[in-house]
């Protein structure tokens, strides 16, 4: 496999965006040794353990919103103009318009969903090709044999690779029903299964091992999910779980950038692996730490934008978890700030905002289209196979529970259709409807008085919400005391 680290050059002195002359040093996303993450670190880089940095979120008002489903199309063409054609490395994607000779799995991967989802918007088969050829690629090179190690203390880099593969694959057969991939993506669901992190290492593994396993959990339980695998949700849980104690022990992990990696990437992970097993908690934990995460990601280093990718994706995760509007527009101005760093209007973006156009890359570009674009895109354009986009759940939560006289109960709708929401007892008897109507595609939050459909109070003890949306089925549970 090929596999060429870009030289550390000369760092220029360079820090606003967009200067007409370029600074000459820029990294790759290949395996970082710790040598490597020293390096960052001295030269401002990689940040220390911190708080969360707030700035002011910027205004945005309908007459300036930006056309995500534009912008990803022009993600997707930016991609497939990096794709290797022909040779041993057939299929792979190149790094960045300055790094043609770094070819990575993790890039493919990431194409497999960016052109899979412009499909899945549009019904527009220009990437069918490409697609097939980066299965080929991921294929000779898969994502659990790339650098580093399998070990629980450095083997961030193949488990954070895998986390791509499994889901990408798993999300093209589900929008085109093509199924001769299955056996590769389903192999990278089982490494993660089988293998996992630990913060025994290096002060680098420490610090990047938190988001990976996090990112790697999310989607192995949305993979074990959609597929009905309980060893793999199961699994999925665990690993988890030992994020969410690193978090609740160190709150500033939820802040830190290292690596492509930073704290979005832990609340993300969590909010879709663990609390989507555990929904009753899931409005008390996440509304302690909403503020917890960096509204951007200084300094200006060398993935400054990989970073406020993950933040946008991690406040996108907080806002449908609360409905906390705070959280909804440090997204979107993120997305909007994102979008921006594409100056010179070609669909890629690079990794920071000093760069210049010239060194725009794909990994980045993915980003942008996966964490900041796509989970505000609402329409489909494939009616047959259509899979669920990236967010899209039935996720629905109660809170506070338990509770005496009454309880708020929230939910997110992706697209707007007919919704069902009821309160069952623990024999499965419905108690008590509280939506049965046709709702706008957003946030909404409903409060339940504790009383079943003929007024009368219900006694103490577990209930479970049951809801039924356009994106699917969800339940939680709900405790009342009396």
């Amino acid at each position: 496999m090929q596999r060429f680290l870009a030289a550390l050059l000369t760092l220029a002195a360079l820090t606003l965006p967009r200067l007409p002359l370029a600074p000459e040093r820029a990294l790759a996303t290949p395996y970082w040794t710790t040598a490597d993450w020293e390096a960052a670190r001295a030269a401002g880089e990689a940040s220390a353990p911190r708080g969360p940095l707030a700035l002011a979120p910027i205004p945005r008002a309908p007459a300036v919103h930006v056309d995500e489903l534009a912008a990803l199309g022009a993600a997707a063409s930016f991609v497939a103009s990096l794709q290797v054609a022909a040779g041993p490395s057939l299929g792979g994607i190149r790094e960045g318009e300055h790094l043609p000779n770094i070819i990575q799995t993790d890039n493919t991967s990431e194409s497999i969903w960016l052109w899979t989802r412009f499909y899945q918007l549009t019904g527009d088969t220009t990437y069918f090709q490409n697609v097939r050829d980066s299965f080929t690629y991921s294929r000779n090179f898969p994502a659990y044999n790339e650098e580093g190690s399998s070990l629980p203390a450095s083997g961030y880099y193949r488990m954070y690779n895998a986390g791509w593969a499994a889901f990408a694959e798993w999300f093209y057969r589900s929008v085109t029903a093509d199924t001769t991939q299955k056996v590769y993506g389903d192999s990278c669901a089982g490494y993660i299964a089988t293998h996992n992190l630990n913060r025994a290492g290096t002060p680098f593994e420490q610090q990047v091992n938190p988001p990976v396993l996090a990112w790697a959990a999310g989607n192995l339980w949305i993979v074990g999910d959609a597929q009905g695998n309980t060893a793999w949700k199961d699994a999925a849980e665990a690993r988890a779980l030992k994020v969410k104690g690193w978090v609740e022990g160190e709150p500033t992990l939820l802040s830190e950038e290292t690596w492509a990696m930073s704290g979005g990437a832990s609340m993300w992970g969590l909010l879709n692996s663990w609390f989507r097993e555990n929904p009753e908690s899931v409005a008390i934990w996440t509304d302690l730490r909403k503020d917890a995460m960096d509204d951007y990601a200084l300094p200006l280093a060398e993935f400054t934008n990989a970073w406020n990718g993950w933040y946008a994706l991690g406040h996108r995760a907080v806002w449908e978890a609360l409905v906390y509007d705070a959280a909804r527009l440090r997204a979107l101005a993120l997305v909007d700030t994102l979008v921006a760093e594409d100056g010179d209007l070609d669909g890629g973006i690079p990794a920071r905002p000093a760069d210049a156009d010239t060194m725009d890359q794909t990994w980045v570009t993915s980003y942008l289209a996966f964490m900041a674009l796509d989970p505000w895109i609402r329409a489909t354009g494939v009616a047959a196979g259509d899979g669920p986009p990236l967010g899209a759940r039935a996720a629905v939560a109660a809170a506070p529970s338990p509770f005496d006289r009454e309880t708020r109960v929230l939910f997110a709708l992706a697209r707007p259709g007919a919704v069902t929401l009821a309160v069952h007892d623990v024999t499965g008897r419905r108690v008590r409807t509280l939506v049965d109507a046709a709702l706008p595609a957003r946030a909404h939050r409903v409060a339940w008085d504790g009383r079943d459909d003929g007024g009368a109070e219900t006694p103490t003890g577990v209930y479970l919400l049951r809801i039924e949306t356009p994106d699917g089925a969800g339940s939680a549970k709900v405790v009342r005391i009396r």
